[in-house]
């Protein structure tokens, strides 16, 4: 499967935030042994390193980053039409609608995320951590 997870999943992980931290492991680390697929877009990756670093100094800033780069199997681009797209669907939060445009112009099997009722107009699937971590475990 291929996934797009979202910046509150990676955030979550890097601070050790409970309680997702666990869910977050256990559901990267499924990917890895399964060969599913990573996805994370631009804007997320920017937003990562927008909020790790006022709690992070540089150094572990950059260590946390290319960790992120090693997990992740693409960082997509953001394309003018995501924007675009993102302002149309603009419901709640446009972070989280460029997303789902993201998801959809790379045709991506859904998205993953820890705050699921920020996507409840999504065009895309969407699934919380736990509750792909079960639908994983079923495979």
């Amino acid at each position: 499967m291929r996934f797009l997870v979202d910046t509150n999943v990676f955030i979550d992980l890097i601070m050790k935030r409970k309680p997702f931290f666990n869910d977050g492991v256990n559901f990267l680390n499924y990917c890895k042994k399964q060969r599913h697929e990573i996805y994370i877009n631009a804007m997320s990756f920017r937003d990562i390193e927008y909020v790790i670093r006022k709690q992070l100094d540089k150094k572990t800033v950059k260590f946390v980053l290319n960790r992120v780069y090693g997990i992740v199997t693409k960082i997509i681009p953001l394309a003018p039409d995501d924007a675009i797209n993102a302002i149309f669907d603009y419901e709640k939060d446009f972070e989280d609608s460029m997303i789902d445009s993201s998801c959809q112009s790379a045709c991506l099997d859904c998205i993953i995320t820890n705050n699921k009722k920020d996507f409840i107009n999504s065009k895309s699937k969407v699934f919380s951590v736990p509750e792909i971590n079960k639908i994983l475990q079923k495979m």
